[in-house]
C-alpha cells in the first residue's frame, strides 16, 4: 500500500477527498489528515507517506512554502496541489518546488485523482529501480576496482609496454600510494604450483588463485598502499611504498 498524507485547512474539503475514492481497492492508504503547514511536517516525520496531497491556499503556511520544505526534508514525496481558479500563480511555484501536479477544486473528480496517485506511483517506482539499478552498478564498481588495480600492477611484472606510466596515472586518479616518489616490489612463487592444481578445472584454478591473493593481501594490509597481484603459473608480486627510514642525527 501507498501512503497518502491530505493536507488542507478545510475539514469539508478533506471530507470530500477522502470520501472520493475506495483508496484500499486502488492501493493506497490515507495515512493521516493534517488542517495547516506545521502539522503536516509533524506527521510527515511520523508517518514517511509515499504521497502528499495540499491545498494551495492555507492561512499560516500556505501551500507553496509548504510544498519548498518538502522538498528540502522529504525529497523522496510525491506532491499534488489542490487549488482554486485564483492560485494559479501559488501553484506555478509549487511546480518549481517540486510538485508533480496539480488539480483544481472544481474539477476535482475520482478519475482525475485516480489518475495521478497512479501517476505518482509510477514515478516512485521508476525512481526505485533507478536507485536499485545504482546501487547495483556501484557494487560492481567496488568489486571491480580492486581487479583493475591488481591488472596494473601484474603489467609491470609482465614488463608490458607502458605499465608502469599507466599504473602511476591509475594510482593519481584513484588517490593510491599517496605521497609516492618510487615504490618497492617483492615476488613470491607457490613452488608446488603445477602439482596442487593440475587435476583442478580452470574454474576451481581461478578460484584458488583468487583465494591465495586474497589471503596474502589480507596478511599484508590496504590494497591502497600494498598490493597483490596475480602474474601467473603460482607467481605473484606485492607492490609497495617503501618505508621512511627514520632520520637520524
Amino acid at each position: 500500500m501507498f501512503q497518502v498524507l491530505l493536507v488542507d485547512d478545510e475539514a469539508l474539503a478533506r471530507n470530500d477527498v477522502k470520501c472520493m475514492l475506495d483508496w484500499e481497492k486502488h492501493g493506497f492508504t490515507l495515512c493521516g489528515e493534517a488542517h495547516n503547514g506545521a502539522m503536516a511536517l509533524s506527521m510527515m516525520d511520523r508517518l514517511t507517506p509515499h504521497i502528499a496531497i495540499l491545498d494551495v491556499s492555507m492561512p499560516s503556511m500556505n501551500g507553496v512554502e509548504l510544498s519548498r520544505i518538502i522538498k528540502d526534508r522529504f525529497p523522496k514525496v510525491k506532491m499534488i496541489m489542490l487549488s482554486g481558479f485564483d492560485d494559479y500563480d501559488y501553484v506555478r511555484d509549487c511546480l518549481k518546488n517540486g510538485a508533480m501536479d496539480y488539480l483544481l477544486k472544481h474539477r476535482l473528480n475520482p478519475a482525475a485523482l485516480l489518475s495521478l496517485l497512479n501517476k505518482a506511483v509510477q514515478d516512485l517506482q521508476y525512481e526505485e529501480r533507478e536507485q536499485v539499478a545504482r546501487g547495483a552498478q556501484t557494487q560492481i564498481l567496488d568489486r571491480l576496482s580492486p581487479v583493475i588495480h591488481r591488472e596494473y600492477v601484474s603489467g609491470l611484472a609482465k614488463e608490458a609496454q607502458e605499465a608502469g606510466e599507466e599504473l602511476e596515472a591509475y594510482a593519481r586518479e584513484n588517490q593510491l600510494y599517496t605521497g609516492a616518489v618510487n615504490y618497492g616490489a617483492a615476488a613470491v612463487q607457490i613452488v608446488p604450483f603445477l602439482l596442487l592444481t593440475e587435476s583442478l578445472t580452470d574454474v576451481q584454478k581461478n578460484r584458488f588463485v583468487q583465494q591465495v591473493t586474497d589471503v596474502m593481501q589480507m596478511a599484508i594490509g590496504d590494497i591502497r598502499k600494498r598490493t597483490v597481484a596475480y602474474v601467473g603459473k603460482g607467481a605473484l608480486l606485492c607492490c609497495f611504498l617503501p618505508r621512511k627510514e627514520a632520520s637520524t642525527r
